[in-house]
């Protein structure tokens, strides 16, 4: 896995005001890209549209062209070999669509962290799809969760659906940075645990099938947390302190949900 989860966000660069470079044809394909993932490394832009950008470096000059039509940002990292990390902006976000949400939490150093490591998640499940014709993604939200009726307490840091040889499965990913204590990361996998049984939950979950195809839909999902532990850099710590956790929720909750380390992502 890469290491968008441990970039070290630093003060916004400044858009400049003009450019020699002509906008990006891939503008619309772009800020799409953004308008989902909303933070990336120009690594992980390459990555999801490899088809249209076939190298790192075109990704970046194609990147910049978005920079300077101030539709992104660029936060620098001290350090020379320190990669940009892209963030859209309102403006980029409008260029989209005006319904998008823009995201008003700080950016500080671990909120940076974090939301790179939610798009490494989404970046690698594409790759995965790409390498594997038996699997299709049918179905993917980021921000756009916390609008839903359905997550008023409890928003997903990221959810997919997809398709293989047997079926369906919605999946619901919590990313664990460290940075909370384990009882705080157990009163939210509870909180998982009461969604499951929610009418709310069922009813979002048996129409997500239904849009996707399923003829005779059933709430089945998986809860899918990756942990890290970006204070001492052991995931194994965070991995038996979320796997101790799971193991007191409820028995069906429990068989829903998977551990891994960022390093599997």
């Amino acid at each position: 896995m890469s290491n968008a989860y441990r970039v070290i966000a630093s003060r916004p660069a400044k858009a400049k005001r003009c450019s020699s470079r002509r906008y990006s044809r891939f503008a619309s394909t772009l800020l799409e890209f953004f308008a989902l993932y909303r933070t990336a490394l120009a690594s992980q832009v390459h990555r999801q549209l490899i088809d249209q950008l076939p190298t790192d470096r075109v990704t970046r000059l194609h990147l910049q062209t978005l920079v300077a039509a101030g539709e992104l940002e660029v936060i620098r990292e001290p350090g020379i070999n320190s990669p940009n990390v892209y963030v859209v902006t309102r403006r980029g976000l409008r260029a989209m669509d005006s319904r998008h949400v823009f995201d008003t939490k700080p950016r500080t150093r671990s909120h940076v962290a974090h939301e790179l490591l939610i798009t490494e998640v989404a970046v690698s499940l594409k790759d995965v799809t790409r390498l594997r014709a038996d699997i299709k993604l049918c179905w993917q939200e980021r921000f756009a969760l916390a609008q839903h009726t359905s997550f008023r307490e409890l928003v997903p840091d990221y959810a997919f659906l997809f398709q293989h040889d047997v079926g369906r499965l919605l999946c619901l990913v919590e990313v664990s940075s460290g940075e909370e204590s384990a009882t705080r990361l157990g009163q939210k996998l509870h909180k998982f645990a009461d969604w499951a049984e929610s009418p709310e939950g069922y009813e979002f979950i048996v129409e997500l099938y239904r849009q996707c195809g399923a003829a005779k839909p059933r709430p089945q999902f998986r809860l899918l947390v990756v942990a890290e532990n970006r204070r001492s850099g052991n995931d194994a710590t965070r991995v038996r302190q979320v796997f101790g956790e799971a193991m007191r929720l409820p028995r069906g909750l429990r068989r829903r949900s998977e551990r891994y380390p960022p390093q599997l992502v």
